[in-house]
């Protein structure tokens, strides 16, 4: 080895390959979402091919998360990107504190973290999973009104349902522009770091 230390990308391929696949589907669920919410909104021609592209990114949607789920716990991210936020208040705070520019220097992480996510992302990625999850169990509440009948009872009925499953598209709405705003914000070396897994 000669006393030199490999460096390995922060993402791999496939998390890289998947990633991407995850931000197209989301994209085109809420394009397609919204034109189903309101016909007034489209962008895909009829409906019927709003609701077909609807639906097979839905099913792509759930094994990309199916996917990174595994992963999460297969190669031990879990270990370093569980937020903890009672043992490491202080550097929770001071992510905030960064992120409404009242510092000026980023939150040093946990040197365990080849992805070097500070406690405040660790939050935010670890709720929109389960916000995910929440909108998918809902998505399928909508497509199989008869089977899930008892789930969407719990939310009040099909019509709630309904209203839930768009309110929640909105977090995603939001979410997206935060999320790039903050790429972009940080510099390329984030965006060359997903795009072609530099370490950089």
């Amino acid at each position: 080895m000669n006393g030199i230390v490999e460096k390995k990308p922060a993402f791999d391929f496939f998390e890289r390959l998947f990633h991407i696949g995850h931000v197209i589907t989301m994209i085109l669920l809420i394009l397609t979402g919204f034109q189903i919410h309101s016909a007034s909104f489209n962008i895909f021609g009829a409906m019927g091919n709003a609701r077909t592209v609807h639906f097979l990114c839905s099913w792509m949607f759930v094994y990309l998360g199916i996917w990174h789920i595994y992963r999460f716990f297969a190669n031990g991210t879990f270990r370093t990107s569980m937020p903890h936020i009672i043992k490491n208040r202080k550097s929770f705070i001071e992510a905030i504190k960064y992120y409404l520019f009242m510092r000026d220097k980023p939150v040093e992480t946990d040197k365990r973290d080849r992805k070097e996510y500070n406690e405040l992302q660790k939050l935010t990625y670890t709720a929109i999973f389960i916000l995910a999850g929440f909108q998918t169990i809902l998505g399928f509440g909508l497509y199989w009104p008869d089977i899930l009948a008892p789930v969407n009872a719990l939310f009040g009925g099909l019509q709630w349902v309904r209203y839930l499953h768009y309110l929640v598209s909105w977090f995603f709405v939001f979410f997206m522009m935060v999320h790039l705003y903050l790429v972009f914000a940080e510099g390329m070396k984030l965006l060359r770091r997903m795009m072609l897994g530099k370490t950089g």
